[in-house]
């Protein structure tokens, strides 16, 4: 599987005086990467997302913060009850993707999946009620 962002993306999230990222730990990114596309899926047609520049802008951010998150957590890992900027990251990031997934938050130029999945619009057309309130049978 290729990753969807790069070295850059994530050294937007990481504090360069506590974590330096000269390069991506390919394993890791690869597991952000598959963990956000099948999450995604769901409204969008990932297949064309292939490299870091045919990933949207707000997938590759959200890539990033989830990668850094782990990252901090994997470093600091010894330092006791958890790391309060990697928590909050990787919280920032599901709440993006928890707001894509629902439709909250559009990528726009990207034709979303929507109507054909049974989310969004409904699937059927309306027509005239059935029942009404005081209709006797």
């Amino acid at each position: 599987m290729s990753i969807g962002f790069d070295k850059d993306d994530a050294s937007a999230w990481a504090d360069g005086s506590k974590l330096v990222i000269d390069a991506l730990d390919g394993d890791l990114a690869e597991s952000v990467t598959a963990g956000v596309y099948d999450r995604v899926r769901v409204m969008y047609n990932t297949a064309a997302w292939v490299d870091p520049s045919s990933t949207p802008s707000l997938i590759r951010k959200i890539m990033a913060m989830q990668y850094v998150a782990w990252l901090y957590e994997r470093t600091y890992s010894e330092d006791g009850a958890g790391n309060t900027y990697a928590n909050r990251l990787f919280l920032e990031s599901e709440m993006l993707l928890n707001n894509l997934v629902s439709g909250v938050i559009v990528l726009e130029d990207v034709p979303s999946l929507a109507g054909t999945t049974g989310l969004g619009s409904p699937l059927y057309e309306v027509t005239e009620p059935v029942f009404t309130m005081g209709q006797i049978w």
